[in-house]
């Protein structure tokens, strides 16, 4: 099992849609928009199933949101 035992809340995070939809532009933001509204404590999971590549460079240097890639199904 990827996740160890749990001594924080664990929050799921998704904050952009896939690219193949018009539509979906308009509901995403960049993850390092979202970083300012993210209280420390809580144990952060993405949950995305593509990344763009300036925010997995975001998710790199951030280092507080939990990244499985390809697991992920």
């Amino acid at each position: 099992m990827k996740l160890d035992q749990r001594s924080q809340p664990r929050i799921g995070l998704v904050w952009s849609t896939s690219g193949k939809y018009k539509s979906g532009y308009d509901k995403s933001i960049f993850l390092s928009q979202m970083l300012p509204f993210l209280p420390s404590g809580p144990d952060y999971i993405c949950l995305q199933n593509e990344l763009r590549e300036l925010d997995r460079e975001v998710l790199t240097r951030f280092g507080r949101i939990r990244y499985f890639g390809e697991l992920i199904d």
